[in-house]
């Protein structure tokens, strides 16, 4: 006779934002809303979003002129060099202004630093190559708010600047361009302030639309809306506000975009483009683009999206491809080993440091450790030996903590730094690396919210409605989801039918359930499908006919021809109380 197995009943570690369970499909997006404080209207607003509500770009302190220049330009057939970041947000910035400027009429072309030879945003060496070759205007992307001394330069030898940018402005943002355009410069009377470095790209050509509306007629700037979305999903902006509508309306135009590279794309990363959502832009098509730069150069990634030859646009997709497996290889290894450091470290902020680790890589390293141990995380690659040597790093940050706002306390130490309040980069001397941490563990320390917070679970479902295609597609109305707008988390009361380990080293598991009254675990009804990623060890204690409240995504699982709903589990079940 087999013995019985001890249930230990361990404390939630979750808050249901709703009491009562939902029944019915069409009860399911609104009562997400509900729990998230929206009115009860807002339903129709997500279910029908006005493209139109978009704010009047010329808002944006400093548009005015930037667009008095940029004609000034294209009368005077100048030369313009639009200037960006080498991650997925520049690179969609870059690719809309190359392709909204020529529209215009535009002598244009761009530039991308090397990461690994020139570092983040503006620097001198650039300015002045670019000025030497004849350029007489440079539109910034997704950076340049931070380069006081290379806006300084540009002034001095005469070289125009327009610096567009969305990251946090410094207390003595930079002088001497002809304009700064950011949401977040105090003096912006744009009512948005949270759009990424494409957002704000989007905003220019929309002003340059209103100015001159004959070289690009109203609706026509909508088919940059495919890489307005890309930039803004994968750079992890809040997805609230202006962001989710132009993302919203983007993933449409994805859908059917007119780009070869996209469409290459799209086919190397197993994507169909009538099936593409945020989850298929963020870990299928982002990391592929972001692979670029992060390995060999971004301007591979920006050739994609601008080619107009399909023949070219597969071969650089599947360069591409390469690129990302190979950063797939390289980020397991790193976060490995930083994951095992930093356990031992046991800091309130991971500031972890080595010459082997790739500052093209310790960003996504970061977020993952960041994710894991629920703590901020800086990891820096060491360039050179001794004291001489120098750090280049990317920081992440968890909760509600601002890590720009910690970095920028600790300045004295940095040579460079830049960023926003979850994301960061920064360069300093490795003597002074001890120092740094020490301030930014004084400053998580006295914020608010350094205990992990409670998960918050928008409602309880009703386990019928699990097998429900209707209830799954109710929460279209409410995509795409991204930060601050997270995708929804459900729990049900829910018996344990099956698990099976998938995967090839067995760490995923299959599941199946069935409603708590429904009998007997072999009942002929089908089982309620489920998989939980990486969740193999946490079900070891967990066996069939086992109660448990389980808490999990609503998604529909795509296979072969069938299309069926499936629960996606996010933290281990629970014992029914």
């Amino acid at each position: 006779m087999t013995e019985p197995r001890e249930q230990v009943k361990q404390p939630r570690d979750w808050r249901i934002r709703r009491d009562e369970i939902i029944t019915r499909p069409d009860e399911v997006a609104a009562a997400v809303l509900s729990g998230r404080a929206y009115d009860p209207g807002d339903l129709a607003v997500f279910a029908a979003p006005d493209y139109d509500t978009l704010a009047d770009p010329m808002l944006l302190s400093g548009m005015e002129p930037a667009v008095v220049r940029i004609r000034q330009a294209i009368d005077g057939t100048q030369r313009v060099v639009v200037y960006g970041d080498y991650d997925i947000d520049g690179i969609s910035a870059v690719a809309l202004l190359l392709d909204g400027l020529k529209q215009f009429g535009a002598d244009v072309q761009s530039y991308i630093p090397d990461r690994f030879e020139e570092g983040y945003g503006l620097n001198n060496e650039a300015i002045q190559t670019l000025k030497d070759a004849g350029t007489d205007l440079v539109i910034t992307v997704d950076c340049g708010i931070s380069s006081v001394e290379q806006v300084a330069l540009a002034a001095k030898i005469g070289l125009d600047l327009i610096v567009t940018d969305h990251h946090t402005v410094p207390d003595e943002p930079p002088v001497g361009a002809v304009v700064l355009i950011n949401p977040k410069l105090p003096r912006s009377k744009y009512p948005f302030r949270e759009l990424a470095g494409v957002g704000v790209a989007f905003a220019l050509i929309r002003a340059l639309q209103q100015a001159m509306p004959t070289q690009m007629p109203p609706g026509q700037e909508k088919w940059l809306l495919d890489l307005v979305a890309l930039g803004t999903i994968c750079d992890q902006v809040p997805l609230v506000g202006e962001n989710w509508l132009m993302a919203r309306y983007g993933i449409e135009v994805l859908r059917k975009t007119r780009r070869p590279g996209l469409r290459a794309l799209m086919a190397a990363a197993g994507t169909q483009p009538d099936l593409l959502d945020e989850g298929a832009i963020g870990f299928r098509l982002g990391p592929r683009l972001n692979a670029a730069g992060r390995i060999e150069h971004a301007n591979l990634a920006l050739r994609l999206l601008t080619t107009t030859s399909p023949i070219e646009a597969r071969r650089v997709a599947e360069q591409l491809n390469l690129l990302n497996q190979d950063r797939q290889r390289q980020t397991q290894t790193i976060y490995d080993e930083a994951l095992a450091r930093a356990r031992e470290q046991d800091q309130p902020v991971v500031v972890l440091a080595d010459p082997s680790w790739s500052h093209g890589i310790v960003g996504i390293v970061a977020s993952r450790v960041s994710e894991t141990l629920h703590k901020p995380t800086i990891l820096f690659q060491v360039e050179g030996e001794g004291e001489s040597a120098v750090l280049r790093g990317s920081a992440r940050s968890v909760g509600d903590f601002d890590i720009i706002a910690a970095i920028t306390v600790g300045r004295e130490y940095l040579q460079r730094f830049g960023g926003h309040q979850f994301a960061a980069g920064m360069t300093l001397q490795a003597s002074k690396l001890d120092d740094f941490h020490q301030v930014l563990n004084r400053q998580y320390e006295q914020a608010s919210n350094t205990d992990r917070p409670p998960l918050e679970i928008d409602a309880q479902l009703a386990a019928e409605l699990l097998s429900d295609v209707e209830a799954v597609q109710a929460l279209d109305a409410l995509r795409p989801f991204g930060k601050t707008h997270p995708q929804p988390l459900f729990m049900s009361r829910l018996r344990l039918a099956f698990a099976r380990p998938v995967g090839d080293k067995q760490q995923h598991i299959r599941l199946g359930f069935e409603a708590p009254d429904s009998g007997s675990v072999s009942s002929k009804q089908r089982p309620i499908s489920a998989i939980y990623f990486g969740g193999t060890e946490a079900m070891a204690d967990f066996a069939p006919g086992d109660d448990l409240e389980v808490v999990y995504n609503l998604e529909i699982n795509h296979w072969q021809d069938r299309h069926e709903p499936q629960l996606v589990i996010t933290s281990s079940p629970h014992y029914v109380s």
